[in-house]
This record gives C-alpha cells, structure tokens and sequence, in this order.
C-alpha cells in the first residue's frame, strides 16, 4: 500500500511544492530534492517511500486561466524506464486539461450559487390576502444543477383588485435570473400606477427590448375585480390560461396569444371572463405542458384532466396537477399560479 494514501499534510511558503505553484513551470523531481519535498515530520513514511521506490517523478502545476490551482506530482517505479520527454509532454497536457476542468467546475458552481441567491431574492413565494381570491403557486426548477427564468407574482392593485402575473424567460443561469428580477421589478413598479393588462405588456416589450436583441420572454397579466368577478387578460406569446367553472367545465382562452416580449411588439389584445364563486383561473409555464413524449394540445388535454376533480382544497389540487404531468425528472422550469374566486 502506498504509504501517502489518505493522509493530508499542509505545504509550508517556502515548500517545494508551493515554489513549484508559485512559478508555474512543470519541473522534474530527483533523489537530492527529496528532503526538499517533504518537510512536514508527520510524511517521514512518504519521505522513505519516495528515496527506496520511486525511479522518476515529475511535479506539475495546476494552472488554468493565469490561477494556479495546486499541484501534482507524477511518479513512476524504479522496476520501469525513467519518463522520457514524450512522458513529460503527455503528462503536462493531461494535468493541464484537469485544471482547466477543474476550474470551470469551480466557475460554474459559483455562477450557479450566484444565481440561485439572485432567484431566492427576487422571488416571493408568500402569496397577499386579497379580497375575493384564493391563491396558490409552485415553482420547480429543471433540476438541482441549474436555475431558469420562469417566475410568477401577485399583486393588490386599487379598489380591491388584484393583479395575477406569471412570466417565462428564455435561457437559464444567473443571466436569466436577472431578466427575471427586472421584469417582475417592473410589473410592480407599473401596477402601482393601476396600468391596463394590454398596456403592462406593451411597457414590458420596451423593457425586454432594451436589455438586448437576443432577449425574449413569455408572459400573462390577469386583473381580478372582486366586485364583478370579472378577469380581464392579457397574453404575450405565452400558453393559454386554464380557465374552470364549478359544474366542471374547464376551457383554455383560445384569444390572440399575442407576440413574445422583446420583439417589438406594440398591440395586445385582452380578454374578459366572469367566474362564479368557486370558479378557478389556472396560469403555468410551457414546461408544465410541453415535453419530448407530447406536444402541446396533448399537455393541455392532460392538464384539464388532472385538474378534476376541482373541489380539492387548492394547495392539493396545485401538487397532484404537478405530480401527474411531471412524470419524471423535469424536461423544463415550470411556474404554477391558480385563482380561485371566493365570496
């Protein structure tokens, strides 16, 4: 057994190890530089296994980006050949492909922590009271490793009425988290001035449209007035909201879906439902209903099936909608905001 297997020892300022870091440059290692090598008492056996076993050894920084990393040591028996330079040019170019690796694990992973704090900052899953309404949402992401765009929001506008948003950006990572946070800064920013569904979309256009050419992102503005139990809403280019009667009926607003955000767009139309007590307005991502084994029309069929029966208590009805289209691992974010009207 090798007798440096599981130890840890630390390598002082002025190690060999730590000149070898600090200038960068691979260098061959010999039986005189040993005692050089290892200065920690606690590695005598390494030390001794070292000067009787080892032929050749070689000592290779780990550099990516202009950052030394650490450093490995390679080394062969005396029963083989010393490393000729062939063996030194391969094991520089495999050490040097490992610190690029490893240095982009490392910059992903803070990219991604970055991200996920941007997302928990600019996202507040407590839904408001508000009058007339019963609410309930859920955001899951893809997956553990990365963070999408897809986010939704509630807000109490004047007169007792409330404004519902639910939107999807395109790409992932801390880039379209920080789309997100801007959109949904917007939205409340302009609902406190009581703006129209049609024209918060046209606002959130320009505003898309100023972050770049390549940005776009999908979006539903709704506008529940307790007083007459009427919805007034507005799409841009996202998938149509579920809208469900208590005798049962569910049907999705077949209205103009209107163009994405970001594309310049200038005209969204609106439309109005009235629901009843009881009645139930359902807003999703397409990562809800769109996956690689159906389109669409099949995710929507099975949508409107998985909401029946509807008299569940919504936070149940809102899981186990999750839980029978989201067979597996999730293809795609997904955002859920439900409606219910109440006296």
């Amino acid at each position: 057994a090798h007798p440096g297997r599981g130890n840890t020892s630390h390598n002082p300022l002025h190690s060999y190890s730590a000149r070898c870091g600090a200038g960068g440059r691979p260098t061959n290692l010999y039986t005189s530089d040993i005692p050089a090598l290892f200065t920690d008492p606690r590695t005598e056996a390494l030390r001794a296994y070292f000067a009787t076993r080892i032929g050749s050894a070689r000592l290779v920084p780990l550099v990516a980006r202009g950052q030394v990393l650490g450093a490995i040591t390679v080394t062969r028996l005396r029963t083989r050949e010393p490393f000729d330079a062939q063996d030194c040019v391969l094991i520089d170019e495999v050490v040097a492909r490992a610190a690029l690796n490893i240095d982009n694990a490392r910059l992903y992973t803070t990219q991604r922590e970055a991200a996920l704090t941007l997302q928990r900052s600019l996202t507040n899953n407590e839904l408001p009271a508000v009058t007339g309404l019963e609410l309930t949402g859920r955001y899951l992401p893809a997956s553990s490793h990365d963070v999408g765009g897809d986010w939704f929001d509630v807000i109490a506008l004047p007169g007792g009425r409330t404004g519902l948003v639910i939107g999807d950006v395109m790409g992932h990572g801390i880039h379209a988290a920080a789309v997100m946070g801007q959109l949904r800064t917007a939205v409340r920013t302009l609902a406190r001035h009581d703006i129209p569904p049609a024209r918060m979309l046209s606002s959130l256009d320009a505003v898309v449209a100023d972050l770049g050419e390549d940005e776009m992102a999908t979006c539903v503005y709704a506008v529940h007035d307790p007083a007459t139990g009427r919805w007034v809403i507005a799409r841009a280019g996202h998938p149509p909201p579920a809208v469900a009667t208590p005798d049962g009926t569910i049907t999705f607003l077949d209205g103009q879906p209107g163009t994405p955000l970001g594309t310049g767009a200038h005209d969204f139309g609106t439309q109005e439902v009235v629901l009843p007590e009881g009645g139930l307005l359902v807003l999703y991502t397409d990562g809800l209903i769109e996956a690689r084994d159906r389109d669409l029309d099949q995710g929507m069929r099975q949508l409107a099936e998985a909401l029946r029966p509807l008299g569940r208590p919504l936070g149940t009805l809102c899981d186990e909608v999750l839980g029978r289209l989201l067979v597996g691992a999730a293809q795609d974010d997904v955002a859920m905001l439900l409606a219910r009207t109440t006296r």
